[in-house]
């Protein structure tokens, strides 16, 4: 069975909203994608990227339900309560494939229906 205590780690960092710390689980060319929004490249454009959403959000939470692995790709699914800056929530079901280097994320692509979140 694969040890994946690492991935509560990075989930404790998203949800703490911590960029610096998420970001160390990043290749420096990872490719990164959230929902249907553009692929961003490089680890300081994610990190831009990850700060643009952390802004707008007082803040948010993961449940992981299941993670698979297969070869190098990790597969996670589960929810996640986003708490918008005026207090009211939105929970929705995620999915999240890693396409892993070593111990390092590579490519990072995130499926979830957040259109609501910002409305």
């Amino acid at each position: 069975m694969q040890d994946f205590q690492w991935t509560k780690r990075l989930f404790k960092a998203v949800d703490s909203k911590d960029s610096e710390r998420f970001v160390k689980y990043l290749t420096e060319d990872v490719s990164f994608r959230f929902g249907n929004g553009p692929t961003v490249k490089g680890k300081a454009a994610v990190l831009d990227s990850v700060n643009g959403l952390f802004a707008g959000l007082k803040g948010l939470e993961h449940q992981i339900i299941e993670i698979y692995q297969q070869a190098d790709t990790i597969f996670f699914h589960g929810f996640v309560t986003y708490t918008r800056l005026d207090s009211s929530t939105l929970k929705v079901a995620f999915a999240n494939v890693f396409k892993m280097q070593a111990e390092l994320i590579k490519e990072y692509l995130i499926f979830a229906d957040t259109s609501e979140l910002f409305k």
